[in-house]
């Protein structure tokens, strides 16, 4: 053998591992994107997708499938070359591979198919065209990749006839594999510090101003409780809680406060206790009292607000006092006021339904007007 032909032996050997790697490699690229891209969404809680990591992901599958077929090609058609041939007859090895034009036919087909369905104005044909050409280009690759490893097969009984020690593709698929990943990791890890500082900095400017809400509704209230940003990060805000407890002790009304990681107050929700039991007077009085109490503490409090609104005074509207009054104890009713940002309903169960585990309650929210949102 000349050093010529053994070095063609080794590469016929080698080159189907170091393809494949290429191709799966390629693929797996796209997959680490969408993987990074739910890190960002999930766990640092931060909107849209990183464009730079997808750009990445782009860049190595094109040039990943420019080695693949690169590779995929020198071998495939390497073996039909008379020098192929040659080193068969010195090796006294002939080998015959699989008949793969069935597969290839299919490939072809459910390709062609997929092109003519993309066509139809029917939205689920197309899905159904988009299908079939994505089945026929995996076919297509499985047959490739197939040969590939056939001729690999070859190479090795070759190497084994000639007493030839072949080389370890280990390293080359590692490298392969891992500089894809390494370059995604290092695009996307920038990105994920600032998100882990910003949420840090948001964290702490939402825990002071629950800190003074929680303080005030301690002192103007029966009970209170508060999120806490630094054990637990949330990008849609934290809510601190006043309580007013009832003289049974069974029921109670209460106002929150949202609190977003900019550290200003951007919805209030007022609970205020309905008991069946009572006349609509005792409740829409009762309901008054708890509503005045509760807000009183929202507006001693010296923390910013999203919009002026949020920290005006808050009563119950007459024209919804009125629907109440109207509707029996077990029927729903509710007022929007969009302008004004506040909306008011009544909660309840039907007559049938209600029971001791039933509740009934007047829900108010205050949140920026519609032109200030």
């Amino acid at each position: 053998m000349t050093e010529k032909e053994i070095r063609t032996i080794k590469k016929y050997y080698t080159r189907p591992v170091t393809a494949a790697a290429y191709l799966c490699t390629g693929l797996l690229s796209m997959f680490i994107w969408i993987f990074l891209d739910m890190i960002r969404s999930v766990v640092f809680h931060l909107s849209g997708s990183c464009m730079e990591v997808a750009y990445v992901a782009i860049a190595i599958l094109l040039i990943y499938m420019v080695l693949f077929l690169f590779q995929g090609v020198s071998v495939i058609w390497g073996v039909r070359r008379k020098k192929w041939e040659v080193i068969q007859e010195k090796a006294h090895t002939y080998l015959s591979y699989t008949d793969r034009s069935a597969e290839v036919l299919a490939a072809n087909t459910a390709i062609a198919a997929g092109r003519l369905m993309s066509r139809s104005d029917d939205d689920r044909v197309k899905t159904a065209g988009d299908i079939s050409t994505a089945v026929g280009g995996l076919i297509g690759l499985h047959a490739i990749v197939s040969i590939l490893f056939e001729i690999r097969k070859s190479a090795k009984r070759i190497a084994e006839a000639l007493g030839m020690k072949l080389p370890s593709v280990k390293l080359r698929v590692a490298v392969i594999i891992l500089v894809p990943l390494v370059l995604q990791l290092a695009v996307a890890t920038p990105y994920y510090v600032q998100a882990v500082r910003e949420s840090r900095e948001g964290a702490a400017r939402a825990a002071v101003v629950l800190e003074k809400l929680e303080q005030v509704f301690e002192a103007s209230c029966d009970r209170a409780y508060a999120d806490d940003p630094m054990e637990y990060y949330k990008d849609y805000g934290y809510r601190v809680t006043g309580y007013l407890e009832h003289e049974d002790n069974d029921t109670q009304s209460y106002l929150s406060a949202t609190v977003n990681n900019d550290g200003v107050v951007e919805e209030i929700t007022y609970s205020l206790d309905i008991d069946v039991n009572a006349s609509k007077e005792d409740n829409i009085a009762q309901a008054k009292a708890d509503l005045a109490r509760l807000n009183q503490a929202l507006r001693s409090a010296d923390v910013p607000f999203l919009s002026p609104n949020l920290g005006e005074e808050h009563t119950l509207r007459e024209d919804f006092i009125a629907l109440f009054q109207q509707n029996s104890y077990y029927e729903n009713c509710r007022s929007y006021y969009d302008e004004e940002g506040l909306f008011i309903g009544y909660y309840t169960e039907s007559q049938e339904d209600y029971n001791d585990y039933s509740s009934s309650y007047i829900y108010m929210t205050v949140e920026p007007p519609e032109e200030e949102g």
